[in-house]
């Protein structure tokens, strides 16, 4: 009895971690996080080596890999061209049009260095994330997935601090960012009303 209300709670626990990531628009990871808790109930139930050898959990291992990779290359920042786009122009914007906003030489001006160096780390940062959590969904079992899956959702979701730093700026200078794309503007437009949201 104590191993299926174990068991039990693990995949409540991994449907609570499921519908955090959908939440935030990560419907593969949300899939791939179910699927681990559901192994690990299984493992729980059944015993590691038995539970190895079913059926079920063969299908369940290989449909949590593919949705683990599938999560990483559609819902990394990393892998989505737009925002190395946009961390590309924002930065270029700072660089290029500084005398389209004389605050950036007063008030803004340590808010000015700081989005420079955010914009030009931002777009690394997120492939290597994407690169270390590709690593995850190939190399974790279940159990490790599931344990990660909890460690990750006790953090808070990373903000991506080029927009932030956008934000910031172009909330008392506007001016400096009008040779940005149409994709790019669109893009920090829901960036702006997901922050206002």
């Amino acid at each position: 009895m104590a191993k299926l209300v174990i068991a039990v709670t693990c995949i409540i626990i991994g449907l609570i971690l499921g519908i955090i990531r959908a939440w935030h628009g990560a419907w593969f990871a949300c899939v791939s996080y179910f699927l681990a808790s559901v192994l690990v109930g299984i493992n729980i139930i059944f015993g590691i080596p038995a539970a190895w050898e079913l059926p079920v959990s063969k299908m369940l291992s290989a449909l949590m890999l593919v949705t683990g990779i599938y999560s990483v290359f559609f819902e990394s920042p990393g892998m989505q061209l737009i925002n190395s786009s946009a961390h590309g122009e924002i930065l270029n914007s700072l660089i290029t049009r500084q005398d389209s906003c004389p605050e950036l030489k007063n008030s803004l001006r340590e808010a000015h260095q700081k989005a420079m160096s955010r914009c030009s780390t931002q777009s690394y940062k997120d492939q290597i994330s994407a690169v270390a959590d590709y690593q995850k969904a190939e190399h974790l079992g279940a159990g490790a997935s599931f344990v990660d899956g909890i460690a990750t959702a006790s953090r808070s979701v990373e903000v991506d601090a080029c927009y932030e730093s956008y934000l910031e700026i172009s909330a008392i200078c506007p001016a400096l960012f009008d040779d940005l794309s149409d994709e790019v503007k669109k893009k920090l437009l829901d960036v702006e009303s997901l922050k206002k949201g």
